[in-house]
């Protein structure tokens, strides 16, 4: 199997993540959501005038599932996947933001979003990981590819098997050291796993829901739809908004979560 060159400027910035000293290591699962997240908006907005989609949007997901045992993390969405050509646009090159510039907002002790900003979102995951495999396959075709990298030596794309279109980001996290506990991010997914795709918010804990309803009353929303992975008490969190009001929902059970419809009366 062939192997491929990063392009000069992407490499330079695969050092600077896989030796980054960035404060805000956990930040790569965000930008590693908002990927997958984009991928099902291209093709809930395709399933509108397409009809061989076959879906609705609420069928559209994001999981993510730790392994302790093989100390890896995946993101697994199905969204409009991509092809061999896809992933050597996507994922053999950067944005044209520049590394050079990159580079100077990290000295600057930047906030978190200077990765997002500068297009680099995907290479974030080399801070925590030492190995990345992308398994994927582009809505309308039969073919899967495998996509995978340990950094800086290059990376291979290889046909492969895959039941369905969509893409899995498997993170394999780097060994524990003194000053850094990699695995301890196997769990970061209960902070970023808050995300929205094809206009639902997915939310995978109590205080997320707790945060959620109450931002929807103190706006005075009479309709909200969300997302959860987990037994979720309605009740409890609007009778911690402290408002007097009455709600009405509906649920309906996924495969990995159940998707709520709730109405307030004010």
């Amino acid at each position: 199997m062939e192997r491929k060159e990063f392009q000069a400027e992407s490499k330079r910035l695969l050092e600077l993540m896989i030796h980054s000293i960035y404060t805000h290591k956990e930040i790569f699962l965000r930008e590693i959501l908002s990927n997958a997240s984009d991928a099902i908006d291209k093709l809930c907005y395709r399933s509108l005038t397409d009809e061989q989609v076959g879906m609705k949007w609420e069928d559209f997901a994001i999981t993510i599932r730790p392994d302790q045992e093989a100390r890896t993390l995946t993101v697994s969405d199905n969204g409009i996947g991509m092809n061999d050509t896809d992933l050597e646009q996507n994922l053999g090159v950067i944005a044209s933001s520049g590394t050079f510039q990159f580079r100077q907002e990290l000295d600057k002790d930047a906030e978190s979003d200077v990765i997002g900003q500068f297009g680099v979102g995907f290479y974030s995951a080399f801070m925590v990981a030492d190995h990345i495999t992308v398994v994927t396959r582009k809505y309308g075709d039969e073919q899967g590819w495998r996509w995978e990298s340990s950094g800086v030596d290059g990376y291979t794309v290889a046909p492969c098997e895959k039941d369905s279109w969509g893409t899995d980001v498997v993170m394999t996290l780097k060994a524990d050291t003194e000053d850094d506990k990699y695995s301890e991010y196997e769990n970061c997914g209960t902070k970023y796993s808050y995300v929205k795709y094809a206009g639902v918010t997915m939310i995978s804990n109590t205080s997320q829901l707790n945060r959620l309803i109450r931002n929807a009353v103190k706006n005075k929303q009479t309709h909200l739809e969300f997302a959860c992975t987990f037994t979720t008490d309605l009740k409890t969190a609007v009778s911690k908004t402290g408002e007097a009001l009455s709600y009405t929902y509906k649920n309906v059970p996924r495969n990995n979560y159940t998707l709520y419809t709730v109405t307030f009366t004010y």
